[in-house]
C-alpha cells in the first residue's frame, strides 16, 4: 500500500538511482535480497518481492523473499542488482557458481557479447529493451512506478521461461494478503492441490497462515516467523 506519492523526496530517489550506491552495497555484502532491505522494519507500506534464479548445471537455486518500504529502492535493486544478475546467469555457462556482476546491466551485456560466441542475439535485444524500459520509471510517481514494475515482471516472466536448465523469475506483491494468496495458490504453478503441499511445508493450516499474514504488521514475533516461513520452509514457487 502506498499512501503518499510525494513522500519520497528527490534526494532519496537520486540515491537509489545511482549505480555507485548499489555497487557499494554489493561490495559490502549488505542485506538487499532477503528479508528487509538494509534491515528495515516491515510495515503496511512495505512492498514484497519474490525472486528466483536457478542454474541446474552450476548447482544453485536462489529463491528468496524480501521487502522494501520504498518503491524507488525496489526499482534500484531491480535495475542494478536483480536484472544484471539474472541476465548474466541466463547467458553464462563458463563462470562457476552464483555471481552478482559488478557492472551495470548494459556493461555486462556488452562484455558477454564480446566474450561469448553462442549468445542468442534476440535474447540480448530483449534484455537491452527491458533495461532501457526500467530506466524510464524513475520519473514516475510512486503509484505509477509500482504499476510499471508489476507489468515489467509479467513481461519478464513470460519471456524467460523457455529453458530447462535455467530459470529466472520475479514477482512483486503489494501486501501481506497478496503474499498469502500467492503462496497458497502455488505461485506461478497455480495449482489448487498445492495448498496441501504448502500446509505441510509451513507446518500450519491454511487458516493459520491467513491469520499470520493478516496480523504480521503489528506483531514482531509474527514478522520473524512469517519471514522464516517464506525463506526457509516454502519451496520454489515456479
Amino acid at each position: 500500500m502506498i499512501c503518499n506519492n510525494n513522500k519520497t523526496n528527490k534526494t532519496t530517489v537520486s540515491k537509489y538511482q545511482s549505480y555507485q550506491y548499489w555497487e557499494h552495497l554489493i561490495h559490502n555484502n549488505k542485506p538487499m535480497w532477503k528479508d528487509g532491505f538494509l534491515g528495515e522494519s516491515l510495515n503496511e507500506d512495505s512492498i514484497f518481492v519474490y525472486t528466483v534464479i536457478v542454474d541446474y548445471n552450476k548447482d544453485f537455486l536462489k529463491n528468496q523473499w524480501g521487502y522494501y518500504s520504498n518503491v524507488y529502492a525496489l526499482l534500484g535493486f531491480l535495475q542494478y542488482v536483480f536484472l544484471p544478475t539474472s541476465f548474466f546467469t541466463w547467458l553464462d555457462d563458463a563462470v562457476e557458481g552464483f555471481n552478482i556482476p559488478i557492472a551495470t546491466g548494459e556493461e555486462m551485456l556488452q562484455m558477454m557479447c564480446e566474450i561469448e560466441n553462442t549468445i542468442n542475439i534476440q535474447d540480448i535485444t530483449f534484455m537491452k529493451k527491458q533495461l532501457e524500459e526500467i530506466k524510464t520509471y524513475w520519473q514516475l510517481s510512486e503509484e505509477d512506478c509500482l504499476k510499471k514494475i508489476i507489468d515489467l515482471a509479467e513481461a519478464y516472466n513470460n519471456k524467460w521461461n523457455n529453458k530447462t536448465d535455467k530459470q529466472i523469475y520475479f514477482k512483486v506483491l503489494k501486501s501481506s494478503k497478496e503474499v498469502s494468496d500467492y503462496v497458497l495458490s502455488g505461485g506461478a504453478i497455480e495449482e489448487e492441490a498445492f495448498v496441501e503441499v504448502v500446509e505441510a511445508e509451513m507446518e500450519m493450516s491454511k487458516k493459520e497462515w491467513h491469520d499470520m499474514c493478516k496480523n504480521v504488521y503489528h506483531n514482531k514475533f509474527l514478522q520473524k516467523r512469517f519471514l522464516d516461513t517464506l525463506n526457509n520452509k516454502i519451496g520454489c514457487l515456479i
